[in-house]
């Protein structure tokens, strides 16, 4: 059964690697968020026409979810944000 897990990096102590690893998750946030808002509203948020985005593929395991589990997705989605932007701002200070 799929589910959703969270992990979080408590320190990169390398700047440059820092820096990188945060744009990468901010990359993959958005992509999650994207598709998110998608399956949520998909006339609002239409998806990117590349077959290998990242979009594609994470809508292609949220949809793989129970629809009890993508609403909760769904209502999370700006919650995570929040979350994700301030770790974000904690990492790159």
């Amino acid at each position: 059964m799929s589910e959703i897990k969270f992990s979080q990096v408590t320190e990169i102590d390398n700047a440059e690697v820092r820096e990188l690893a945060m744009h990468i998750v901010l990359t993959m946030q958005l992509a999650v968020e994207k598709a998110t808002a998608h399956q949520a509203e998909p006339d609002t948020y239409p998806m990117s026409p590349d077959p290998n985005s990242f979009e594609r593929l994470f809508i292609s395991r949220f949809q793989q979810l129970n629809p009890e589990q993508q609403q909760v997705g769904i209502s999370n989605v700006t919650v995570m944000n929040l979350l994700v932007y301030f770790d974000a701002i904690d990492y790159i200070q």
